[in-house]
């Protein structure tokens, strides 16, 4: 399941310490895409995105609120990719 896959990234049940420490750590500063996510230092969330012959999703972490928004859709949606932000904001 999707959310408890997401929900692992909180505990080390799956995940040792030192992954998820290293997991979603920038080498720089200036570096804003770690392993597929982009961290957004600024707002404190973490987001990736993919789609797939018709299908897309979504996830965008807020690891210090332990809250995520989590889309997935076969529907071609014009504020798919904002919908997170907007949200959040």
């Amino acid at each position: 399941d999707l959310y408890q896959w997401e929900q692992s990234f909180y505990t080390t049940k799956i995940f040792s310490e030192k992954f998820l420490q290293n997991y979603f750590t920038p080498i720089s500063q200036s570096q804003t895409f770690v392993k597929g996510w982009y961290i957004n230092r600024e707002m404190n969330y973490q987001k990736t995105a993919g789609s797939w012959l018709g299908y897309k999703a979504c996830i965008w972490r807020m690891p210090q609120e332990q809250n995520s928004i989590i889309i997935l859709t076969n529907h071609s949606c014009p504020v798919f990719e904002d919908l997170g932000q907007m949200t959040y904001n």
